[in-house]
């Protein structure tokens, strides 16, 4: 027989279980009270911390559990931008807003906020039965929202039908434009619009209108009105744009029709009618309205032909149609100036499109040039002929007045410039530089050219008319060979031909003299030995008039 009583153990094992369950509420129950307070501690702690980095100030936090109230010692400026800060700190789940931050006011986001007394921190205490009196009353209020609307120029790109639009009013640098507060209302050509548009056009006419950002914009700014106008409202008659050109507008039973030149387009469909942007309104529209000026055919590469005058020589440059319109250009050239004067450089290109009517024009100006001017050009560019250059004085500015009068071409040109002894003694350099470079020959034995010297006599006449107002003094050498009286006269005889020549070519007489020094200033090399060729030279003195 067992001395153990079956009651006695049995209470044994009751309290040791109840023991063990007291010891489990400890080890778990009062760890977890400490987490919740810590954790309130946390986010009052890095909520009130983000509301002071941000300059918020007076403001009091309080959590239940993830759920946080703000108490504000005076209303916020901006509540919305309160709640953002608040709500954005990691953790947080909700915010509500006492009223004392408010003054009055109700934030414009969806935020719950306290009409009476705040709620109290969750506690580990049972909660108070349902039918318990309490003299807490809780109210929300919840402000709605309406989503906010984006700009025509967004639209436009957000929606796939318009991508071909949103594309070009961005190659046009019209973005910013469109997105301005207007309103504005924008007649919308869909992408099948432009691809029927551009189908019919071709695609040289694609290609002028994206190569062009002004006439580009020009079209875009055809579908586009001041003011919001909706579907119902259009007027019948002229509706001006905002390129400053109108398109007619004729309001229907099926919908509202567009008219621009031959260009008909129609918005019909009622679910692309009155589309809401936040600054007006776009109707989809099922054609590409073109102003009615705008002239979208392919440029044509017009051929430039040209005549230079500079120093003496014609220079004729750029491009001709045949080797018949070529021969026409140099031989008006070499009618005016002698034949090592003229230097050809035109390309021939039988696809160019120059008409002869407008080489022979050409040819005719190039007549006028080495009379009447000192330096200039005649440029021929389709059918357009422009003069212009430094005239040589009263007569040849009427001479060449004449003449584009009488070829149609456009003339632009100027006096010469009076001279000081600075451009005097310039000029002088020059023409002695030249000549030794170029020496004016002569027959042997003879005051008379040679036909090469034709073209260097040419050159000098040039540069002596640069200037108005000087005189110039021709100066005739010979080398020491033959008779010393002989060699005088004739290097009086050769400055005398020059003269002449000087004169034939425009100079005016009574600006130019002719002197004859023989063999007194030979032209000696390094070693004290006559170099006879270049002791035969004609130099020039120039001096600027009183």
């Amino acid at each position: 027989m067992s001395d153990s009583n079956p009651n006695s153990q049995r209470r044994y094992r009751r309290r040791i279980l109840g023991w063990g369950l007291f010891l489990l509420v400890l080890c778990f129950v009062i760890p977890a009270i400490f987490v919740v307070k810590w954790v309130h501690s946390d986010l009052e702690n890095r909520v009130g911390n983000e509301l002071a980095d941000n300059g918020v100030d007076g403001v009091t936090v309080s959590f239940s559990g993830q759920d946080g109230t703000l108490r504000c010692a005076s209303a916020l400026d901006d509540p919305d931008a309160v709640i953002d800060l608040a709500v954005d700190v990691y953790g947080v789940h909700s915010i509500d807003l006492d009223p004392s931050c408010l003054g009055g006011r109700t934030p414009s986001t969806d935020v719950d906020v306290e009409t009476t007394e705040p709620k109290q921190p969750a506690t580990t205490d049972p909660e108070p039965p349902a039918t318990e009196p309490t003299n807490t009353a809780e109210a929300t209020t919840t402000t709605q929202v309406e989503p906010e609307l984006e700009s025509l120029v967004d639209v436009t790109r957000a929606d796939p039908q318009f991508s071909q639009l949103a594309s070009l009013i961005d190659t046009a640098d019209l973005a910013d434009t469109l997105a301005e507060d207007g309103p504005f209302t924008l007649l919308a050509p869909t992408d099948d619009a432009f691809d029927a548009a551009f189908d019919a056009l071709g695609a040289d006419a694609f290609e002028a209108l994206t190569s062009d950002q002004e006439m580009l914009r020009s079209v875009l700014l055809h579908h586009v009105a001041e003011g919001t106008i909706r579907s119902t409202d259009f007027a019948a008659g002229p509706l001006t744009m905002l390129d400053g050109t109108d398109v007619e507008v004729e309001p229907g039973d099926v919908g509202v029709t567009f008219t621009s030149g031959e260009i008909v387009t129609l918005a019909s469909d009622p679910a692309q009618l009155d589309i809401e942007a936040a600054n007006g309104l776009v109707h989809a529209v099922d054609q590409v309205l073109l102003p009615v000026e705008l002239d979208l055919a392919p440029a044509v590469d017009m051929a430039t032909t040209v005549a230079t005058l500079e120093n003496g020589q014609l220079t004729l440059t750029g491009t001709v149609a045949s080797e018949e319109q070529r021969a026409a250009l140099v031989a008006a050239a070499q009618a005016q100036v002698a034949f090592g004067n003229v230097i050809d450089e035109l390309v021939v290109d039988p696809d160019a499109a120059v008409a002869r009517a407008d080489i022979d024009r050409l040819a005719i100006a190039i007549g006028t040039m080495p009379p009447n001017l000192v330096s200039g050009s005649a440029t021929l560019v389709g059918d357009a002929l422009r003069i212009e250059g430094v005239h040589t004085g009263a007569d040849a500015s009427a001479a060449l007045e004449a003449a584009a009068g009488e070829l149609g071409a456009e003339l632009s040109i100027e006096e010469r410039a009076d001279a000081d002894d600075a451009s005097a003694q310039q000029l002088q350099d020059e023409l002695n530089e030249f000549v030794r470079l170029n020496p004016i020959l002569f027959e042997s034995n003879s005051a008379e050219l040679t036909a090469e010297a034709d073209a260097v006599v040419e050159q000098v006449a040039a540069r002596a008319q640069r200037f108005v107002g000087v005189d110039i003094t021709l100066i005739g050498h010979t080398d020491s060979d033959g008779d010393p009286a002989r060699n005088l006269t004739l290097s009086e005889e050769r400055a005398a031909t020059v003269l002449a020549e000087l004169v034939e070519l425009g100079l005016d007489p009574a600006t130019l003299t002719a002197e004859g020094r023989g063999i007194t200033e030979p032209i000696l090399d390094e070693n004290g030995v006559e170099d006879k060729n270049a002791s035969r030279r004609v130099e020039f003195l120039v001096r600027a008039q009183a």
